[in-house]
């Protein structure tokens, strides 16, 4: 999973404190239940981050940031010249330099009160998306809502299946998907949301069934030596946070054998998913923390189609997802549903022609 990226820009003579307010709010937001205070402040912030937010998008787009030891413009980098080392992440041994690490990254992940709990939850819509489009693109099998259905109560619904989670981070979707039955191999770029992801398998499956395979590598490097070995290739909730998210998918598209689809779930760039995305659950129901996402960020379904098109991928489908559940009670218990409406999160199915 890639870090949530920050910017500072100068307007008038004065650096505007994007940065530093996020920094601030961070501080704020602990990821417990928030007091009367803490929501007026986060409230107090929201006009002049969505003036900002409109202003980036709209007028002039933010120099990023990037940190010594991640360039994603080049489809991601750890190590020497920048490229991270292709290798299976082994947690039979973690030195007490990574003990502490590797315990943050558990409770980012893996706590009961994290926020990303959310994300966990997103598995409900994500899995049904998967599953249709391997049995519906990759199968071309008939699959109607009633045969999806008996499909997904199913123990296994995809079985035999070969799928490569991209930024696959502590593992929520990457264990899902090994549930349903698939041969999954997860990739990140993050040493210890992977080990973090590794970590938790083993705790709490041990040897009970095979696991996930996971990857601490770049996508570029990952794609150079696994190109086309792949039924499903699923990249999801990580476009939008990608210096260069065009230049990163080509990668992520060489994964795919022929025949076979890339999913992609992402936020739309539209006012509605500034008001929902960013406004009202960085700021009112205060559900994700402040600054995970920037609407210049976001991208349309038309710039990732153009990007399929130029690869040699078809677009198969085009599906939205909202969630639910969002008061102050039910604030880690978000619930997604399916929808028609594409506006602030979508899922994008593309299948490789064959050449």
């Amino acid at each position: 999973m890639t870090d949530i990226q920050t910017f500072d820009f100068k307007l008038f003579g004065y650096y505007l404190p994007t940065n530093g307010f996020c920094l601030v709010l961070r501080g704020v937001y602990s990821g417990k239940k928030m007091g009367l205070i803490s929501r007026l402040f986060l409230l107090s912030w929201l006009p002049l981050r969505l003036w900002l937010e409109l202003f980036q998008t709209y007028v002039w787009r933010p120099k990023v940031k990037r940190s010594p030891s991640r360039d994603t413009s080049n489809g991601g980098a750890y190590g020497k010249n920048g490229a991270a080392l292709d290798r299976e992440v082994d947690v039979t041994y973690v030195s007490p330099e990574q003990l502490d690490r590797l315990n943050e990254a558990m409770d980012k992940w893996w706590s009961p009160i994290t926020p990303l709990q959310g994300l966990k939850a997103m598995n409900k819509v994500r899995i049904p998306i998967i599953v249709q489009a391997y049995y519906k693109d990759v199968l071309e099998q008939d699959v109607d809502s009633s045969s999806l259905s008996a499909v997904l109560q199913s123990e296994t619904p995809l079985q035999g299946a070969k799928i490569c989670d991209i930024g696959c981070g502590g593992g929520f979707l990457t264990e899902a998907l090994v549930d349903s039955g698939a041969d999954v191999v997860g990739i990140e770029e993050d040493e210890y949301d992977v080990l973090a992801a590794k970590t938790h398998w083993k705790e709490t499956r041990g040897n009970e069934k095979k696991g996930p395979e996971y990857h601490h590598v770049s996508v570029k490097d990952f794609s150079a030596r696994h190109a086309g070995e792949f039924d499903v290739v699923v990249c999801s909730e990580l476009l939008e946070h990608l210096d260069d998210p065009m230049g990163y998918l080509p990668f992520v598209l060489k994964l795919v054998r022929e025949g076979g689809v890339v999913v992609i779930t992402t936020n739309n760039r539209t006012l509605s998913a500034l008001a929902f995305a960013i406004a009202w659950l960085e700021h009112v129901v205060a559900i994700i923390p402040v600054n995970t996402h920037h609407l210049h960020q976001f991208i349309k379904p038309e710039e990732i189609d153009s990007v399929f098109r130029s690869n040699g991928f078809v677009m198969k489908d085009l599906i939205g997802y909202l969630p639910i559940g969002l008061t102050a009670r039910l604030t880690w218990r978000l619930q997604w549903f399916l929808t028609s409406f594409t506006g602030v999160w979508y899922a994008q199915v593309a299948k490789k022609e064959a050449a």
